[in-house]
């Protein structure tokens, strides 16, 4: 069975508790009754997608066959502003033609619901930042980065005039 996990539960370490129900047949009369039972699963701070976790024998117990085992999988549910890669975090960071052009520094969110700010003098298409240190959670310590792309804001109403002369007269052609 899947367990999906949000990715704040995978970075701070997370522990949920599972109803499972069984089969189980009497040796003697041969009568197959269910049997509920509660596992709990136990993940580590920056356990990845993919983790299995087996519990033996807790699963149908049937005459003639094997016990059988349960097994969890830990799937990542999708976050609205973070991706991950390995240990990193991915987030875009929106901002305004004008600060783009300008620089400065950009508040960068974080998965924990911090933010830090990032000072860039330029920030064009290509731009990216690293927040060092601020990602998931590694099996051996320390964390991953956060890893920042930006999406330039144009503006959304068309320029007048006047606005175009000025960006000509002040911004080099080439």
């Amino acid at each position: 069975r899947n367990i999906a996990v949000s990715l704040e539960d995978l970075a701070a370490g997370f522990s949920k508790k599972l109803k499972v129900s069984r089969k189980v047949q009497d040796s003697q009369s041969g009568a197959i009754t269910s049997s509920t039972n509660i596992l709990t699963v136990d993940g580590r701070p920056g356990v990845k997608a993919g983790t299995k976790y087996t519990f033996s024998d807790a699963g149908d117990q049937l005459i003639g066959q094997p016990r059988q085992d349960i097994q969890f999988v830990l799937v990542e549910k999708s976050h609205a502003s973070f991706s991950r890669e390995g240990d990193d975090l991915v987030t875009t960071v929106s901002l305004p033609l004008v600060d783009a052009l300008c620089g400065g520094d950009v508040q960068v969110p974080l998965l924990n619901g911090r933010s830090t700010c990032v000072h860039m003098d330029r920030i064009d298409p290509q731009s990216s930042a690293v927040v060092s240190g601020e990602g998931m959670p590694r099996k051996h310590g320390g964390r991953g980065d956060v890893f920042v792309k930006f999406n330039i804001i144009f503006p959304k109403s068309p320029l007048t005039q006047s606005q175009k002369e000025g960006l000509m007269n002040f911004l080099p052609s080439k």
